[in-house]
């Protein structure tokens, strides 16, 4: 019985920690994307980032159509993202696109971009990737990792729109600080929880006095996105 017990509880831990991980994939999206992070039961239940920190996220188009060129609409927002980031920019480890569908698509399988393969222009990997990620199609163009983004009510992100996203690496003095960051804050009402050690998440049991078991899962998470305007909305214009 004892056992029986044990694995229905770590069972349901299990269970409640997936959801975690699938609402922080949404948090996380949300500062990342629209500079939003919901703040229920506080002063302020909606945090915009564009307007506490006073950058706008820069916007943009990127050209997929037949006639048109993708690798140069890319790289002048490459471009004007350094610009903005100015000494941050020697941080920079690459770029991750996250595109919907169509932008993803219009990009891998466009005429230029099987001729630059054809002439030797471009790694093979952009059609034939050898990385194995199951739940994301991806290829590497020019520093930018180009992820399709198909899981909509998730991150937020319609087949015609994609984010171009930098990433930076870890700096080696503590005086740079990253636009992107952050907080684990208290995440306990359990009071002898609530004074350890700031953690993203937790999940504990607890036993009433006829042994009843009753588990919690708590976390208290803030993204920071101090500049927005580091990242870039491009929409697909596919004309």
């Amino acid at each position: 019985m004892q056992a029986t017990i044990m694995d229905a509880v770590t069972s349901f831990a299990l269970a409640m920690h997936d959801k975690y991980m699938r609402t922080r994939e949404r948090i996380f999206a949300d500062a990342l994307f629209r500079n939003t992070v919901e703040a229920t039961y506080t002063q302020q239940p909606v945090i915009d980032w564009q307007e506490e920190f006073g950058y706008q996220q820069e916007v943009g188009t990127i050209a997929t159509g037949i006639t048109a060129d993708p690798l140069r609409s890319l790289d002048d927002a490459v471009t004007a993202a350094k610009v903005r980031m100015g000494g941050l920019a020697g941080q920079l480890d690459g770029f991750i696109l996250f595109a919907g569908s169509n932008v993803y698509r219009g990009i891998k399988y466009h005429p230029d971009i099987r001729q630059n393969i054809q002439y030797g222009v471009l790694d093979r990997d952009v059609l034939f990737n050898k990385e194995v990620l199951p739940a994301f199609s991806t290829f590497i163009i020019e520093n930018i990792r180009v992820v399709e983004v198909t899981d909509q009510n998730l991150y937020g992100i319609g087949p015609d729109e994609s984010f171009l996203v930098p990433r930076f690496s870890k700096p080696l003095s503590s005086d740079i600080a990253l636009p992107f960051g952050y907080v684990a804050t208290a995440t306990s009402r359990n009071l002898e929880l609530a004074f350890a050690e700031p953690v993203d998440f937790r999940i504990y049991s607890t036993q009433d006095k006829l042994k009843n078991v009753e588990i919690f899962a708590e976390s208290s998470i803030l993204p920071v996105v101090y500049r927005p305007d580091f990242v870039t909305k491009l929409t697909n214009d596919a004309a």
